[in-house]
Formats: C-alpha cells, structure tokens, sequence
C-alpha cells in the first residue's frame, strides 16, 4: 500500500489512542515518503503503551512534520547527494579520454 492510499479504515485494527492520532494526521501520513512512513507507523501502534515521555516526542515529530510546508516531502536523488552531475542520469553510457 502507498502512503496516498491510506484512510482511515487503514487503521481500524490500530489500539484507540493511536487509531485517533493516526487518524488526526491522515494527510500528513498520506504526504510522507514510503522509506519513512513504516518506522513511523511501527512507532504509532504502539503509542497507548508508551510511556508519556515517549508519547510526548511522538507527537512532537507529528507536530514538526506537520509544521513543514504543505507539498509532498522532496527525496534528493542518489546523484544529487553523491553530487553527480546530469551526465550520469542521461541513460547515455559516459567516457572521458584523458
């Protein structure tokens, strides 16, 4: 399942404090990128047995990811990181003769 995917009923089966978070930022877990949204999730699950502490940073990573502006979240390309240029994403096999 994508993160576009899911509703409310996605989390039916969710204990009920972690039901209504999950279900009071729906459109923030909708936007997140699928490499993040499962460690999320395996957090969220488990929110009504959580220590307060612990309940407390949870929603405060909801509050800050909500904070963030309102398009979906940018994932920075493998190039872009390793600071590749666009030669290597043509496709095109690349040969530089000394």
């Amino acid at each position: 399942m994508l993160p576009s995917q899911l509703t409310a009923g996605s989390f039916a089966k969710y204990p009920p404090e972690a039901r209504q978070l999950a279900t009071e930022h729906i459109a923030l877990l909708r936007r997140l990128p699928l490499a993040f949204l499962p460690l999320l999730l395996r957090e969220l699950i488990v929110y009504d047995w959580k220590f307060p502490a612990e309940r407390t940073e949870l929603n405060r990573q909801f509050r800050y990811l909500g904070a963030l502006a309102d398009a979906p979240f940018q994932i920075p390309t493998l190039g872009a990181y390793f600071g590749f240029d666009a030669r290597f994403s043509s496709g095109k096999p690349v040969v530089e003769v000394a």
